[in-house]
């Protein structure tokens, strides 16, 4: 129940931002007992946001990944938003709603508060580096990349109005710091995922991309592909005398040839 309330109240922040989806009235079909909520896992049933003519916005239910290609193990977090930009990869978010907290002193003294179990944020880190798009290039081929940039765990924290304690503690920094955090929600305490979402929603995908965590390799390869990319000058030094030939360029910045 905890799960199925995320995922509506999800969409329900994204509706605020973006409008009514048009596919909504697939979730829901009213009987003679009542209405039926119709929410079934994967990726037959979605929602689906515009936001003008370049963003694309999907609001996936318990989807599962299980490609061969990119996944040894299948992935399945509860609630997936999908972020398509005009002229960049999709870029996704993860929520998983985990409704036991660990109210242990020791875990508030580790993270700075109350929050889900360890190992739900553990499972965080498997989906963020476990999620895998399969992208063609021209010059390397097929390549594996990550696209989910931020993942949170969902938790029934009841915080007290005007609280901010929440904010300080390691739970929520690590968002924005690691990309893996969590966030309270529940009926009555729902601001700061809200918060959460409207900033992504509000990024442009240069700004979005800016969050994911790039490996070391990958960062020093792109620096040396720039490096290479550069047009250089090689002069010749006179000889004999190329040591002081060299000072005399260095001290004055300039460099000359016979005409």
């Amino acid at each position: 129940l905890y799960e199925y309330w995320s995922y509506l109240k999800v969409a329900d922040i994204i509706r605020a931002e973006f409008g009514t989806p048009r596919d909504l009235k697939s979730f829901f079909q009213i009987r003679q007992s009542g209405l039926v909520q119709q929410l079934n896992k994967g990726e037959g049933q979605k929602l689906t946001f515009r936001s003008g003519s370049y963003r694309k916005v999907t609001l996936l239910y318990n989807p599962s990944f299980a490609n061969q290609d990119t996944t040894l193990i299948p992935q399945k977090p509860d609630i997936l938003i999908r972020l398509e930009d005009d002229g960049w990869p999709r870029i996704q978010l993860v929520c998983d709603a985990k409704y036991r907290v660990d109210a242990t002193e020791k875990y508030r003294q580790q993270f700075g508060s109350f929050g889900p179990p360890a190992d739900a944020i553990n499972v965080l880190h498997r989906y963020r580096d476990a999620i895998l798009e399969l992208e063609s290039g021209e010059v390397q081929g097929d390549s594996l990349s990550r696209s989910v940039v931020q993942a949170a765990a969902l938790f029934p924290l009841n915080l007290i109005e005007g609280d901010t304690s929440f904010r300080d503690s390691r739970l929520w920094k690590s968002i924005e710091r690691i990309g893996v955090g969590a966030i309270p929600t529940l009926p009555s305490n729902y601001g700061l995922l809200k918060e959460w979402i409207l900033s992504s929603l509000r990024r442009g995908g240069w700004s979005l991309a800016d969050k994911a965590i790039a490996s070391l390799a990958n960062e020093k390869a792109r620096d040396w592909r720039l490096a290479a990319s550069e047009p250089v000058l090689i002069g010749v030094l006179r000889s004999p005398g190329s040591e002081e030939h060299l000072d005399w360029i260095n001290r004055e910045r300039m460099y000359y040839q016979p005409c």
